[in-house]
Protein backbone atom coordinates (compact mmCIF):
# COMPACT_ATOMS: atom_id res chain seq x y z
CA UNK A 1 0.00 0.00 0.00
CA UNK A 2 2.95 2.59 0.27
CA UNK A 3 4.64 2.05 -2.39
CA UNK A 4 1.92 4.10 -4.78
CA UNK A 5 3.17 6.87 -6.94
CA UNK A 6 0.68 9.22 -7.18
CA UNK A 7 -2.63 7.61 -4.78
CA UNK A 8 -1.02 5.51 -2.32
CA UNK A 9 -4.06 4.12 -0.66
CA UNK A 10 -5.91 3.04 -4.16
CA UNK A 11 -3.25 -0.04 -5.30
CA UNK A 12 -3.65 -4.04 -5.37
CA UNK A 13 -3.58 -4.70 -1.23
CA UNK A 14 -5.14 -2.13 -0.63
CA UNK A 15 -8.11 -3.11 -2.83
CA UNK A 16 -7.59 -6.85 -2.29
CA UNK A 17 -8.27 -6.42 1.49
CA UNK A 18 -10.57 -4.11 0.71
CA UNK A 19 -12.91 -7.11 -0.96
CA UNK A 20 -11.45 -10.64 0.28
CA UNK A 21 -11.13 -9.95 3.94
CA UNK A 22 -14.54 -9.10 4.76
CA UNK A 23 -16.43 -11.94 2.61
CA UNK A 24 -13.36 -14.66 3.47
CA UNK A 25 -14.31 -13.45 7.07
CA UNK A 26 -18.18 -14.25 6.84
CA UNK A 27 -17.94 -17.78 5.14
CA UNK A 28 -15.50 -18.84 7.47
CA UNK A 29 -18.21 -17.88 10.16
CA UNK A 30 -20.59 -19.40 8.75
CA UNK A 31 -18.58 -22.90 8.10
CA UNK A 32 -17.51 -25.74 10.60
CA UNK A 33 -14.44 -25.17 11.80
CA UNK A 34 -12.70 -27.99 9.27
CA UNK A 35 -10.38 -26.47 6.90
CA UNK A 36 -11.34 -28.62 3.74
CA UNK A 37 -14.86 -26.70 4.73
CA UNK A 38 -14.09 -23.36 4.75
CA UNK A 39 -11.55 -23.71 1.49
CA UNK A 40 -14.25 -25.86 -0.38
CA UNK A 41 -16.35 -22.47 0.15
CA UNK A 42 -14.12 -19.82 -0.51
CA UNK A 43 -11.61 -21.09 -3.46
CA UNK A 44 -14.57 -20.86 -6.17
CA UNK A 45 -14.75 -16.91 -5.21
CA UNK A 46 -10.77 -15.91 -5.87
CA UNK A 47 -11.17 -15.63 -9.58
CA UNK A 48 -14.63 -13.26 -8.82
CA UNK A 49 -12.24 -11.02 -6.62
CA UNK A 50 -9.75 -11.02 -8.91
CA UNK A 51 -11.61 -9.87 -11.70
CA UNK A 52 -13.30 -7.23 -9.64
CA UNK A 53 -9.70 -6.10 -8.18
CA UNK A 54 -8.24 -5.62 -12.08
CA UNK A 55 -11.57 -3.79 -13.45
CA UNK A 56 -11.39 -1.33 -10.01
CA UNK A 57 -7.75 -0.89 -10.83
CA UNK A 58 -8.10 -0.56 -14.86
CA UNK A 59 -11.16 2.39 -13.75
CA UNK A 60 -8.79 4.22 -11.49
CA UNK A 61 -6.54 4.50 -14.27
CA UNK A 62 -8.83 5.40 -16.60
CA UNK A 63 -9.75 8.58 -13.97
CA UNK A 64 -6.02 9.08 -14.55
CA UNK A 65 -4.97 7.59 -10.63
CA UNK A 66 -1.59 5.25 -11.45
CA UNK A 67 -0.73 2.28 -9.32
CA UNK A 68 2.77 0.86 -8.59
CA UNK A 69 1.53 -2.24 -10.81
CA UNK A 70 3.81 -2.16 -13.70
CA UNK A 71 1.29 -2.96 -16.28
CA UNK A 72 -1.34 0.15 -16.32
CA UNK A 73 -3.81 -0.63 -18.75
CA UNK A 74 -6.29 2.10 -17.72
CA UNK A 75 -3.69 4.81 -17.58
CA UNK A 76 -2.85 3.50 -21.39
CA UNK A 77 -6.25 3.77 -22.48
CA UNK A 78 -7.10 7.25 -20.99
CA UNK A 79 -3.44 8.49 -22.85
CA UNK A 80 -4.67 7.44 -25.80
CA UNK A 81 -8.21 8.30 -25.56
CA UNK A 82 -7.81 11.48 -27.26
CA UNK A 83 -6.32 10.04 -30.10
CA UNK A 84 -9.05 7.85 -31.12
CA UNK A 85 -9.47 9.22 -34.66
CA UNK A 86 -5.76 8.86 -35.51
CA UNK A 87 -4.86 6.09 -34.12
CA UNK A 88 -7.55 3.84 -32.50
CA UNK A 89 -5.48 1.02 -31.94
CA UNK A 90 -3.68 2.27 -29.35
CA UNK A 91 -7.07 2.01 -27.44
CA UNK A 92 -8.51 -0.72 -28.67
CA UNK A 93 -5.89 -3.12 -27.82
CA UNK A 94 -5.83 -2.44 -24.58
CA UNK A 95 -9.17 -2.51 -23.94
CA UNK A 96 -8.86 -6.01 -25.97
CA UNK A 97 -6.16 -7.08 -23.50
CA UNK A 98 -8.55 -6.04 -19.98
CA UNK A 99 -11.29 -7.25 -22.04
CA UNK A 100 -9.78 -10.85 -22.28
CA UNK A 101 -8.19 -10.82 -18.81
CA UNK A 102 -11.30 -10.19 -17.30
CA UNK A 103 -13.41 -12.96 -19.20
CA UNK A 104 -11.15 -15.23 -18.39
CA UNK A 105 -11.57 -14.45 -14.53
CA UNK A 106 -14.93 -14.59 -14.51
CA UNK A 107 -15.52 -17.77 -16.60
CA UNK A 108 -13.24 -19.38 -14.28
CA UNK A 109 -15.69 -18.71 -11.36
CA UNK A 110 -18.71 -19.84 -13.38
CA UNK A 111 -16.96 -23.11 -13.73
CA UNK A 112 -16.07 -23.29 -10.17
CA UNK A 113 -19.44 -22.52 -9.10
CA UNK A 114 -20.71 -25.98 -9.67
CA UNK A 115 -19.28 -28.97 -7.16
CA UNK A 116 -18.28 -32.15 -8.30
CA UNK A 117 -21.25 -33.67 -6.59
CA UNK A 118 -24.04 -31.75 -8.71
CA UNK A 119 -22.28 -32.52 -11.78
CA UNK A 120 -22.77 -35.86 -10.88
CA UNK A 121 -26.42 -35.66 -10.66
CA UNK A 122 -26.73 -33.63 -13.36
CA UNK A 123 -25.27 -36.40 -15.08
CA UNK A 124 -27.53 -39.15 -13.40
CA UNK A 125 -30.90 -37.01 -14.56
CA UNK A 126 -29.27 -36.88 -18.10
Amino acid sequence: MIYGYFLPFFDYPFLVGLFWTPFFTYLIARERTSFYDISKKIIPYIPLFMGVTILIDTFMGLLGFSSSFPIQLGAEISIARPFLYTAPWASLFPSLAVFILLSGFFILYAGLQKSPEELQELQRVV
